[in-house]
């Protein structure tokens, strides 16, 4: 399947993963723009995934695309993939932090980071409760079936 928001987050989580391999070891004053430039890479990255993700489940509901679980897996692959190099980034922040530093858009990535740590607990299924899971299924049931009105 090739939906470009899913290459696009592709490439931009990838590339979050890239620098944060390749974080300086704490070099001089320039340091805490390229650790805002790397947290707003994060934040790029977190926004692509979620364009991917609702491109694809707004396509899937408007029977443009099937569902299919290899692109499903991507997605929670990516996001843990995301996960992982905001550990980097974490450990960055508290350097600068220690420092004393205002990191500009840090807010912004803590937002980022603490939904993306809520998406992939809830890929898990260990948020949903039974009864949580039976609603879910009853709606979906039911716009299968053509039981559901479109609301503008």
């Amino acid at each position: 399947m090739s939906v470009l928001a899913l290459r696009e987050a592709r490439r931009h989580v990838r590339s979050f993963a890239d620098e944060s391999e390749l974080l300086p070891e704490h070099e001089g004053a320039t340091e805490c723009l390229d650790c805002e430039a790397f947290l707003q890479v994060g934040i790029d990255a977190f926004h692509w995934l979620i364009r991917a993700d609702e491109t694809i489940r707004l396509a899937t509901y408007r029977r443009l695309l099937t569902h299919n679980p290899r692109v499903e897996q991507s997605l929670h692959s990516l996001a843990r993939a995301w996960l992982q190099s905001s550990e980097a980034a974490n450990r960055w922040i508290e350097f600068h932090q220690q420092r004393g530093e205002r990191l500009e858009n840090l807010d912004e990535f803590c937002k980022c980071e603490a939904e993306m740590r809520a998406m992939v607990r809830a890929q898990g299924g260990d948020t949903m409760t039974d009864a949580m899971r039976a609603l879910r299924d009853s709606a979906v049931a039911e716009h299968r079936n053509g039981e559901t009105a479109d609301f503008v």
